[in-house]
């Protein structure tokens, strides 16, 4: 049987055990809440919270778990923590954009720390949004670019040191609830860290990572084929709205090798999880998934329907461009192990013009939709452009994706 495990943090005590099933199961006490009998502590006193996050893993990992009150570092090496840093945490960039919302309305006083925290993380993945103070009138508009630039110099001291125990090209992990902001992740892009993974749910990562081993590394020609977003009832972008996927089987999507695309210009580009791309006109950039490192677009006038364009990013493990016949043959052989398993695929084009660019694509087919999947080759990442129309939106849809395509820019 395995014991129950429990970490406090700043707005809950989390609890970790495991459900009828036998998978693991989280549940949120309210702050100050006792730990079951029994259980083990995970983070001070117990568990380090980065050996648990790393799971049964050998090697050396560094793990980045950014808390409320403090962000911490920790290079850990077969099951210990070998080197610590430390950086900004939650609380820190709270009161950046606090300090924003004052300058706006200078008579929310202290209350604009009351609902910072909610705005920072909507603008995670949404272009901008509107605060407002109970029991007051007034409503701030904040946007994702302003409040980005706002937070680079304290999310640029936390990559410095995450930096710093990283080097050469050690992975990095990312936990804690404050790995969802998407920044962090492609400013350790940016500052060309290799292998930088978000945890499936970061803010129990850990907790997750005490209960059983983590599944070991996979190599490079199992990894997932995108998932396209499949929406059941009412989806609503924002923090926490991960549209529901389905996995599809093991495929490593890969492209042809490309020359860069023209630099997105204009007001509507998009630029986050270390990739660029114009918006389409009559589009938006509508939600995410920040551990995925996934952007979904819709169209204005159908927010919520199932015409939709998605692209991730997926490090590679290798160079692309070194290793182009790898690339090739992995994609081929892996493509045709998917079909005689039974996946939807078809239409396997290894090379062909799209958007201007020379893509690998395919397409998949679904019961109401299709999907058609356009891959790019970045160097050490993958960018994969999935397009999902219905046959009405067939048009529209494609459209928009040629535009993605042509001005998307790792």
């Amino acid at each position: 049987m395995i014991p129950l495990t429990f970490q406090v943090g700043a707005t809950a005590v989390r609890v970790a055990g495991t459900g009828p099933d036998g998978s693991p199961r989280v549940l949120e006490l309210a702050p100050g809440a006792p730990a079951p009998p029994g259980a083990r502590r995970v983070g001070p006193g117990g568990i380090p919270a980065a050996v648990a996050a790393a799971g049964h893993r050998g090697g050396e990992v560094v793990v980045v778990d950014v808390g409320h009150r403090r962000a911490e570092v920790a290079l850990v090496r077969d099951g210990a923590v070998v080197a610590r840093r430390a950086g900004p945490g939650g609380a820190a960039l709270d009161a950046v954009v606090a300090r924003l919302l004052r300058a706006r309305c200078p008579e929310w006083a202290d209350r604009a720390g009351r609902v910072a925290r909610r705005a920072r993380e909507s603008l995670s993945l949404l272009p901008e949004t509107v605060v407002e103070v109970p029991g007051s009138p007034h409503r701030v508009r904040l946007g994702s670019v302003e409040v980005r630039h706002a937070l680079r110099e304290h999310w640029g001291e936390l990559v410095g040191a995450v930096s710093e125990l990283a080097a050469p090209a050690r992975p990095v992990l990312l936990i804690g609830g404050g790995a969802r902001d998407p920044q962090l992740a492609e400013l350790l892009d940016a500052a060309g860290l290799p292998d930088v993974t978000v945890a499936p749910r970061p803010d129990a990562a850990a907790l997750l990572g005490a209960q059983a081993p983590l599944p070991p590394p996979v190599a490079p020609r199992t990894r997932w084929l995108p998932a396209v977003p499949h929406r059941t009832g009412r989806w609503r972008a924002g923090l926490g709205a991960a549209v529901a996927a389905v996995a599809l089987l093991g495929l490593h999507v890969l492209g042809g090798t490309l020359a860069p695309a023209p630099a997105p210009v204009g007001d509507d580009v998009l630029a986050q999880y270390g990739y660029r791309l114009q918006i389409p006109p009559g589009w938006a950039h509508t939600g995410g998934l920040p551990e995925r490192r996934r952007s979904l677009l819709t169209p204005l006038g159908a927010p919520e329907g199932s015409d939709l364009v998605v692209v991730e990013a997926t490090p590679l493990g290798y160079d692309s461009a070194a290793e182009p016949e790898r690339a090739a043959a992995e994609l081929r052989a892996v493509f045709d192990e998917a079909v005689a398993a039974g996946a939807p695929l078809a239409g396997y084009v290894p090379a062909t013009g799209f958007g201007g660019r020379t893509v690998t694509a395919y397409t998949e087919r679904r019961t109401a939709t299709d999907v058609r999947w356009y891959v790019l080759l970045d160097g050490f990442t993958q960018l994969s452009v999935g397009c999902r129309h219905t046959p009405a939106g067939a048009g529209g849809v494609l459209d928009a994706c040629e535009q993605v395509v042509a001005t998307l820019d790792g």
